[in-house]
């Protein structure tokens, strides 16, 4: 159920600088991985009450850059920008000698322009998001949060007009399969955002994986010659 990488992330900045130099074709960057509530619910997923990771633990661990001169920084977690304190976070990052960040996150949290303001001020500078579908009533259905398809849109629009990087992605789903044509359509061409399609791994989630991944020959079948990502 765990990502592979868990272990590597939770070692600390120095253990991760260790692995980096050794395996540089699986992480370019270190990592803070935050936990607490997210703000969906998703299918292949589930939302839990986690409490937020203390401040001590994360000052704790920022310092660690202090021997290391580490300057940019990924923030990744369920939801790492729901985080209570966000923006104390990458503070004390910059204070600790980080100076860019990039961040994992639903987008959600984005579609606050003044929170997008101000971690633009503070150094983010590209965010990787997911877009399940064009359709927003397909998209609501995955995340399993009302109205999160139209914040996606505003939290894309917010980031670009900052001058923030926007990535997109889609995870490959049963309930998304046909959906992924004109959704690369949307993101690609409409849009003009990079954008990748990426599988789902088995993890505690609200439906059983076999509800969730189509079998290969459908996948086949629905995207070959119709999608490029």
């Amino acid at each position: 159920d765990a990502n592979p990488l868990s272990k590597v992330f939770a070692s600390g900045l120095a253990g991760q600088a260790a692995f980096m130099e050794k395996h540089p074709q699986v992480m370019k960057l270190p990592v803070l991985l935050l936990e607490n509530p997210c703000c969906h619910d998703c299918l292949f997923c589930k939302s839990k009450p986690i409490p937020p990771t203390p401040m001590g633990r994360i000052r704790a661990m920022l310092k660690e850059n202090a021997g290391l001169g580490l300057r940019r920084l990924g923030i990744v977690g369920n939801e790492p920008l729901a985080h209570p304190d966000i923006l104390a976070i990458v503070g004390e990052a910059r204070r600790c000698g980080f100076e860019t960040f990039e961040v994992l996150t639903s987008g959600r949290p984005l579609a606050d322009e003044g929170l997008a303001g101000a971690l633009a001020d503070r150094g983010v500078e590209s965010v990787a998001m997911p877009l399940y579908s064009h359709l927003a009533e397909a998209h609501d259905e995955i995340t399993g949060s009302p109205g999160s398809h139209a914040a996606t849109l505003r939290a894309i629009e917010n980031a670009r007009r900052l001058g923030i990087r926007v990535y997109l992605h889609a995870n490959l789903l049963k309930q998304n399969l046909r959906h992924l044509p004109p959704l690369e359509a949307l993101v690609v061409r409409k849009l003009g955002l990079p954008f990748c399609i990426i599988p789902t791994r088995p993890k505690t989630a609200n439906r059983p994986y076999g509800e969730l991944v189509p079998p290969y020959a459908a996948v086949i079948a629905t995207l070959s010659g119709k999608v490029a990502s």
